[in-house]
């Protein structure tokens, strides 16, 4: 390392920094989604927060002659965390960096697992199509291929960024998703973030049941499982379900309607907004998948069943016909 850089204090790096990563194994075995496992002794600086924690995964543009990635531009060493320039600094430079001819496609994914050793980190993604940047990558990708990963930093001081489960006490939780959240939802399940004693409704759609097969629940929640035929639009199996549970369960979330919600969206729109921090005892619901059917679903559930809207966090992590996977 160079004499002039200066090593930032803990309580002066971003939360985030860039992890060269490997990969180390690929998955197929699922109809619909690709498990990459990636390595490198950096994700020992991996923040563990699990959960529904997000990364950014940056894939190299391909080369349409030879059908292989092609090299990345240098994105620097020290991009996040050398001089203590803070957050706002080093993603100033990160996207001047993007901007620049060659610049890999940034998208945003769910850690499913890291290591307890932090030597081996575990991403799903959903396979579909073959034009978007993933699927490209996918379609090329061999064992010992570098992916960079913008990731947590266990040595930042402070919350890590990039969580939303935030149920705090509460005794009802509504959990549902579409294929892109099983990642999250199965991290949620698997890593205690559910309180003690909660009531818990899942709600998971996606292509094929068999996608569905890393998903394991306590045997007293309710969990429903939905295999999405071909032509339906996704979600619509989400919606309906997740209407039928709550019909049959009057007050599960606990509210009385009040025909406003403040959630009027455009197709434009960035569909993400969270509950309060600190919820006492009461409902709490979790929706993510297409943009769309968690609009939807957030309105039902605000106008029609009185659920809080600080009550509900919903994200919209891809819009049926836009391509950004």
């Amino acid at each position: 390392m160079p004499s002039d850089v200066v090593i930032a204090s803990p309580a002066e790096l971003a939360p985030f920094r860039l992890f060269r990563t490997t990969v180390t194994a690929i998955d197929r075995s699922r109809p619909n989604i690709v498990r990459v496992t990636l390595g490198g002794d950096c994700l020992r600086r991996f923040g563990r927060g699990g959960l529904d924690q997000r990364i950014k995964l940056f894939f190299p543009r391909i080369d349409d002659a030879t059908g292989r990635a092609l090299p990345l531009p240098e994105l620097g060493p020290d991009l996040f965390d050398a001089d203590g320039a803070g957050e706002d600094t080093a993603f100033a430079r990160l996207r001047s960096i993007m901007s620049a001819p060659g610049a890999p496609h940034v998208r945003t994914y769910t850690v499913r697992r890291i290591d307890r050793d932090g030597t081996a980190l575990d991403v799903d993604l959903v396979a579909h199509g073959t034009t978007s940047p993933s699927a490209r990558w996918l379609a090329q990708v061999r064992p010992g291929d570098p992916l960079t990963v913008l990731g947590p930093d266990e040595m930042s001081a402070g919350r890590l960024g990039g969580i939303e489960w935030r149920p705090g006490a509460a005794s009802s939780i509504l959990i549902a998703g579409d294929e892109t959240a099983l990642p999250a939802i199965a991290g949620i399940v698997e890593q205690g973030g559910v309180p003690a004693g909660a009531r818990v409704r899942i709600v998971v759609e996606a292509p094929d049941l068999r996608d569905l097969d890393d998903l394991r629940a306590p045997s007293e929640w309710t969990v429903v499982r939905l295999a999405r035929p071909e032509g339906i639009a996704p979600g619509n199996l989400l919606s309906d379900a997740v209407r039928t549970l709550l019909a049959d369960e009057p007050g599960f979330l606990r509210g009385v309607a009040t025909g406003e919600d403040g959630a009027e969206t455009s197709d434009e729109d960035v569909v993400w907004d969270l509950a309060a921090d600190h919820l006492d005892g009461g409902g709490y619901a979790w929706l993510a998948g297409e943009a769309s059917a968690v609009t939807g679903l957030r309105r039902h559930l605000v106008r029609e069943l009185g659920v809080d809207k600080s009550r509900v966090s919903f994200m919209g992590y891809w819009r049926a016909g836009r391509e950004g996977a």
